[in-house]
């Protein structure tokens, strides 16, 4: 009985992707704040959050709340549009990525820390506060929870 576990164990690991690791998730976490300092043109005393609410085009905080705790299907939508729109203007094709070559993965990398770059102090501190000190698993959640990004968007607030 327990070697029939066993194998049956080892044949469902085999199929499993990869683990996600630490770039994938702080990819995750830049990709959160680039949205809120690209597209959502925060003020200079503005949290994050309010700036990123913006940028998915909701009026405030409150109302990005309001439509987690409800999980709109727009909400999603929303999230997936302005992730497109910062990736498209640092030139990261996301889709473009199932056909990579090292070259490829190579600028991929480089127009992230374009990204990483061009962002406050302020938001590269609690980016590597989240991901490195913290140890939250922003990419677990964001892939796990795809349709309901409530406890993505969470983290942030």
């Amino acid at each position: 009985m327990s070697a029939n576990l066993d194998r049956r164990l080892r044949k469902l690991e085999s199929v499993l992707p990869p683990p996600l690791t630490e770039d994938v998730s702080w990819m995750f976490g830049l990709w959160w704040f680039a949205i809120a300092h690209y597209l959502g043109n925060p003020s200079l005393d503005e949290r994050p959050f309010g700036a990123f609410a913006r940028a998915l085009q909701y009026a405030n905080e409150s109302e990005l709340n309001a439509a987690i705790e409800k999980n709109h299907r727009d909400l999603s939508n929303r999230l997936y549009s302005a992730e497109d729109r910062v990736c498209a203007r640092f030139g990261i094709f996301v889709s473009s990525l199932d056909e990579f070559d090292d070259a490829c993965m190579a600028r991929f990398w480089e127009n992230q820390k374009r990204m990483y770059a061009g962002l406050p102090r302020s938001y590269k501190k609690q980016l590597n506060r989240m991901v490195l000190m913290e140890k939250k698993n922003l990419a677990w959640m964001r892939i796990y929870y795809g349709d309901n990004p409530g406890p993505y968007l969470r983290c942030f607030a």
